[in-house]
């Protein structure tokens, strides 16, 4: 089971099996940063997390199909029930009631995007692929959010990824990283570039445009192996925005450049920081 990333407030939080779940956190030189817990026993799949505005690391849990709220710390709060089967990913903006969270389904279904806000969940909205009523979301595997009003699926069947502007769906992208792999990871950007993973015998880490179109391989295949997580760190100029791809099934985190430059990488706790790319042995 592949581990997830979430980049919040200049920290990257980490999800990934370690002797049992782990949470980690690590800022963007890869040193490891205060807080991080253990999940217990009782979690038999965590699938994704994201990380609110009160810092509150939420974790969804296919097994008991439930999502829980813990401190950075891992004390556990807030928590509430799936309604439906296979949670992949969860989105979470704003504070307290007003907060909106959105939670993506995989497989080939039709209620694969649910979203409500926290004080009102018997008035959740059930978004609708492509807009349409008769379209089935194919494999949802990551949810993005963009701007105040931008919520981003990307859908691993299809190599697409769908926007929904205020819950209502805006338009789609078709994403052609030009090899056989599948979309496991996306890190949209505030100009509408989107940076984007792809899984498979031909695995890597591709740049398209807002409207989908192909910019820049970032890393090819042998460099990238089984990814599952991705940030972006914005920044004035390509050669300082800083993408954080997850590969190894979760096991290393390996920083890039819009430039297709590799910066470094880390894997293990209490790494001092992101080491020179020609010094790096992960």
């Amino acid at each position: 089971m592949s581990g997830r990333l979430h980049a919040s407030g200049g920290i990257l939080y980490l999800l990934r099996p370690r002797r049992g779940w782990r949470v980690e956190l690590f800022d963007w030189d890869g040193r490891a940063l205060p807080g991080g817990f253990r999940l217990g026993r009782e979690w038999g799949a965590p699938r994704n997390l994201a990380v609110d505005e009160d810092r509150r690391v939420w974790i969804l849990d296919a097994e008991r199909n439930v999502c829980v709220a813990h401190s950075l710390f891992g004390m556990a709060g807030e928590s509430f029930a799936l309604r439906h089967e296979h949670p992949q990913a969860i989105a979470v903006r704003g504070l307290e009631g007003e907060q909106l969270r959105c939670v993506a389904y995989g497989g080939a279904q039709r209620h694969g995007l649910r979203c409500w806000r926290a004080d009102a969940p018997q008035r959740a909205i059930q978004l609708r692929s492509l807009g349409r009523n008769d379209t089935l979301f194919e494999g949802a595997c990551a949810l993005a959010l963009r701007g105040a009003e931008e919520l981003l699926l990307a859908e691993q069947f299809a190599n697409r990824v769908q926007i929904f502007r205020s819950l209502e769906f805006h338009y789609s992208l078709q994403l052609d990283p030009g090899r056989d792999a599948r979309l496991t990871a996306i890190a949209p950007l505030a100009d509408g570039r989107i940076a984007a993973a792809f899984d498979g015998e031909q695995a890597s880490l591709e740049l398209f445009d807002s409207r989908g179109t192909h910019l820049a391989t970032l890393a090819e295949s042998g460099r990238v192996l089984a990814p599952c997580g991705l940030a972006v760190e914005e920044a004035d100029i390509d050669a300082r925005i800083r993408v954080a791809l997850l590969d190894l099934a979760g096991s290393r985190v390996q920083i890039f450049n819009l430039c297709g430059e590799r910066l470094g990488s880390f894997c293990e706790p209490g790494s001092a920081s992101v080491e020179d790319d020609e010094l790096t042995s992960s």
